[in-house]
């Protein structure tokens, strides 16, 4: 995080923002499974792939965590991995011209679902507000961030602090985010099915590039 995307962020000076989005993203992603980590070993106990998703924020009017999160997963989902073969102790990476990379292996899309709390109403219930601005993210009396996937499964709840939150307002803020994360996760898998078929179309401008070339 720096100037760029708010001004009360310098650069080099981590926030507890910043411990925050890190501690979230990894029980929501690392710890739930999400990815399988068996698909990253090239060799048993010797090689394996590492991964790290380095987010980078251009502006900020509120809700980093979902976005962030909605950022990581779509990104582990559009990345490739390069296709590699192990003979005896020789380890081959092959290029993208070669073989074509494959994608990870994410066993399922764990999506954050952030709600603000900001006391009770006139009926004695919790106002609870998704998707928060800055500004109302500075006015309210507390969050939640509830991590689901697609299938309903919730794979976390984070509640550090503020105004106290019964079980009835619990499981109400769960099944919302429930019916959310559908729609975050279809508008996920459409950008990557759009991305994907002009990838595929630029390969094959690419490949009658070639041909032509050859002819001549």
């Amino acid at each position: 995080m720096g100037p760029m995307a708010s001004p009360s962020f310098e650069v080099g000076r981590p926030t507890d923002l910043d411990n925050t989005l890190s501690r979230l993203l990894e029980k929501s992603i690392r710890r739930s499974t999400a990815l399988d980590l068996e698909s990253l070993c090239i060799v048993t106990a010797q090689r394996v792939w590492s991964l790290r998703a380095d987010l980078h924020f251009l502006s900020h009017d509120g809700n980093l965590i979902d976005t962030a999160c909605i950022a990581t997963i779509t990104a582990l989902a559009h990345f490739r991995l390069p296709v590699v073969t192990v003979s005896g102790e020789d380890i081959t990476i092959h290029p993208v011209t070669e073989r074509v990379p494959v994608p990870l292996s994410l066993l399922h899309w764990p999506i954050c679902v952030t709600f603000s709390f900001f006391g009770e109403d006139d009926d004695g219930e919790m106002v609870c507000v998704l998707d928060a601005t800055a500004q109302e993210e500075a006015l309210r009396e507390g969050d939640m961030t509830v991590t689901v996937n697609k299938n309903g499964e919730v794979c976390q709840i984070s509640k550090s602090g503020g105004v106290a939150v019964e079980a009835e307002t619990l499981m109400k803020c769960a099944r919302k985010a429930a019916e959310k994360v559908k729609g975050i996760d279809k508008l996920i898998a459409s950008a990557l099915r759009g991305d994907e078929i002009a990838r595929n179309k630029g390969n094959l401008d690419w490949l009658k590039e070639g041909r032509s070339e050859n002819e001549r």
